[in-house]
């Protein structure tokens, strides 16, 4: 039966196509070399949810071995592809325009990110955001959160595989030179930074955090609608918009690209990988980020979680060493504001031992030498005068 392009734009991928597009992953990456191990707990991640909502699925992966939300073994992974019956219907959707497209702009993605270097940024950067990969529209926003989840995904492998010299956000960092190489394109192409950000909030949990703060401001929209009064005199698209600027939520097409290209990233890791943004891009970038690192970080803080202290204290350390190096209006003050909240909350976590409370005091001492380094700057300019 012939497949139309409406048939799987317009529907949610079923549980066979997630399934199906998870072992292609699983075999590309094994493909390339990936331990087994690696390739073997990313696939059993992208199934775990899928048996539960699919019978069928559910008998196809306990004859490939799938039994307590894994395999017993390590799967075979033409034998599990081959009886996955939306297979063909796959081939078909691989037939048609837009798909052909996004696994070319996946392609390329992968080899721009693999190949770019800071010789070469700038013309490769140039060339890649001329080309037609980018596109106009909604698929133009596909394409970038494909982009930015590619990213994270082969910044988090770069990390975990190959640990910085030394401390973690040195200038010898290993990431250093694919920050700075990437930054180029992120600076050239519009939309693709605050993509990239909307990534880091969703895999931190901050939108969990803003939940709350964004149904405040429902509350005292529909409060103050009735009296046509201060924000309720606005349109609702206006304070959706405003809403949405103070606390982003995840975006609609997010959850489509998470499907298909999932980041394969967990909360610490993408911690680090912000740290390491944060060390090593260029001024330009750090003029927004050290702005989005502060409210990544005091929303951790407010979640009160130990796991989120934690990822805050990765964060607040890139942020109070790169404030050392390059200072910005008004961030001191704060990234030493949350080192003292910080501290007064690791005083309550007694479940924090180890290298996570070192890291989270590394982060507290980061802030108070910077606040002392505020405070001797003060002096100094009050002296001159």
């Amino acid at each position: 039966m012939a497949m139309t392009m409406s048939s799987y734009t317009d529907e949610p991928p079923s549980c066979l196509g997630l399934a199906t597009a998870a072992v292609l992953r699983a075999i590309a990456a094994r493909n390339s070399g990936s331990p087994d191990s690696e390739w073997r707990a990313f696939l059993e991640e992208d199934l775990r949810r899928l048996p539960a909502d699919d019978e069928e699925l559910r008998v196809i992966l306990q004859r490939c071995g799938w039994s307590n939300d894994g395999f017993s073994a390590t799967p075979k992974l033409e034998q599990l592809r081959l009886n996955l019956p939306v297979w063909i219907h796959c081939q078909a959707l691989e037939d048609t325009e837009q798909a052909s497209a996004r696994h070319e702009f996946e392609r390329s993605v992968t080899k721009f990110i693999n190949k770019v270097t800071p010789r070469n940024a700038k013309q490769v950067a140039m060339e890649f955001n001329s080309s037609e990969q980018w596109v106009f529209g909604e698929e133009r926003v596909w394409r970038l959160h494909a982009f930015a989840s590619l990213l994270v995904r082969s910044f988090v492998r770069v990390a975990r595989y190959r640990p910085a010299r030394g401390s973690l956000f040195r200038d010898l960092s290993i990431l250093s030179s694919q920050v700075s190489a990437v930054s180029e394109l992120l600076l050239r192409t519009a939309g693709l930074r605050d993509a990239l950000d909307r990534w880091i909030f969703w895999l931190l949990g901050c939108q969990r955090v803003w939940a709350s703060h964004r149904l405040s401001i429902c509350l005292a929209y529909h409060r103050l609608m009735q009296s046509e009064q201060g924000l309720g005199m606005l349109p609702s698209a206006v304070v959706r918009n405003i809403s949405d600027f103070l606390y982003p939520e995840v975006h609609p097409v997010q959850h489509d690209v998470s499907a298909l290209l999932p980041p394969h990233a967990l909360p610490t890791e993408v911690a680090i990988v912000f740290g390491h943004l944060l060390w090593s891009c260029p001024s330009e970038l750090w003029r927004c980020w050290g702005t989005t690192a502060v409210i990544v970080v005091d929303a951790l803080l407010s979640s009160g979680g130990d796991e989120d202290v934690h990822h805050a204290g990765i964060v607040l350390f890139a942020l109070c060493g790169r404030l050392q190096r390059e200072a910005l209006p008004g961030l001191a003050a704060q990234a030493a504001r949350q080192g003292r909240q910080m501290k007064s909350q690791l005083k309550s976590f007694d479940a924090i031992e180890g290298f996570i409370r070192h890291r989270v005091t590394c982060a507290v001492e980061a802030a108070e030498l910077l606040e002392t380094t505020l405070a001797a700057r003060s002096v100094q300019a009050a002296s001159f005068f």
